[in-house]
């Protein structure tokens, strides 16, 4: 059985903690989520032969110390995969996850298992092919059953994130509903009790949030959004962003600033609060093109924000991908941003 070693590594953790359990509460588990941070540039690559950056055992350690408590890990596992049935996921990659689930939880920090991207699902692409979106889709579920099997047995601090902002172009509202509901069924034969966190249609966002459908009787699962409002401060100069064409963009805080962001989200709260669902705010972050006091304030008052309506949050990103709080050549925190996120 391929990967059973390395799942046995994994259980020998279990001591540290309880195995996922019947009745799991959502809530619960948004709370042990608390504050978090995502790791971008590690298992994302987009194909290629330029191997990943390696994270160090000590990176895991600097995260828990910094009081954080949990980690998204960013995966593309359709990067890592065979192309055609049955669609494999390389075992190597395998470890490779495996060892930063293990990083994790032997410092305390929960772990999201971010399906970060698929081709014609999420964002577009075409590494299976333009014209066939109903094999993306057959490739896409392949791989969540292979990821699911794989990690049946890890305890309840590690959480699956169904899929990383689904594509307004290629699926839609009702296309995400309806992979949504194949993609939990698939997911709970194998794991009844693993809490799952789901997106909103169309990127992500907020304004989605009233047409998610979530299949009668799913209880354990918490709802992801992510915010980068306003956008043309926060992706001012990001080159794959249609917001690159803004230049010196500030937030300083002012009434009208503080009132749009308190106005969003006071909306995903009152959803939540009418679904019973708790809330994840999966991703958050200004583009370094944007001065740091701006990053700053704005960063710091989504954060408490979101923990004011009750929400986790996941800070976008750990490094190497433009809004970067630690810096990988000096090993070393942007101060200023870290104590915005964790007072």
């Amino acid at each position: 059985m391929r990967g059973l070693p390395i799942v046995l590594t994994l259980m020998a953790l279990l001591p540290l903690y309880t195995r996922a359990a019947p009745g799991t509460d959502p809530f619960e588990q948004n709370r042990r989520l608390g504050r978090c941070i995502n790791i971008p540039g590690v298992f994302d690559r987009n194909g290629g032969t330029v191997p990943d950056p390696p994270m160090k055992p000590e990176y895991f350690k600097k995260i828990g110390d910094a009081g954080f408590t949990n980690v998204r890990l960013v995966i593309r596992w359709s990067s890592y995969a065979q192309q055609d049935a049955p669609y494999t996921i390389d075992p190597g990659f395998l470890k490779k996850v495996d060892w930063a689930v293990q990083q994790s939880l032997a410092n305390k920090l929960a772990v999201v298992l971010d399906f970060h991207y698929y081709p014609l699902i999420s964002f577009t692409g075409t590494e299976t092919s333009q014209a066939d979106p109903q094999e993306n889709r057959t490739r896409f579920l392949a791989l969540w059953r292979q990821v699911a099997e794989h990690y049946r047995q890890a305890p309840p601090e590690v959480m699956f994130g169904v899929l990383n902002e689904p594509s307004r172009p290629n699926l839609g509202i009702d296309g995400w509903n309806a992979l949504l509901a194949d993609t939990i069924a698939l997911l709970r034969s194998s794991n009844p009790d693993r809490t799952l966190l789901v997106q909103t249609a169309n990127g992500g966002g907020f304004g989605a949030l009233e047409r998610l459908l979530i299949p009668e009787g799913e209880h354990n699962m918490i709802v992801e959004v992510h915010n980068y409002e306003p956008g043309r401060f926060t992706h001012q100069q990001a080159s794959w962003s249609s917001n690159r064409i803004y230049k010196d963009v500030h937030w300083t805080g002012t009434p009208e600033e503080t009132a749009a962001v308190d106005e969003a989200f006071a909306k995903v709260a009152a959803w939540a609060k009418k679904n019973n669902r708790p809330l994840y705010l999966g991703e958050f972050g200004a583009y370094q093109a944007a001065d740091m006091p701006s990053r700053v304030q704005w960063t710091t008052y989504v954060a408490r924000t979101a923990e004011r309506y009750g929400m986790s949050f996941a800070y976008w990103g750990f490094w190497r991908c433009g809004f970067d709080i630690f810096d990988a050549k000096t090993e070393t925190w942007t101060e200023p941003l870290l104590k915005s996120l964790v007072p």
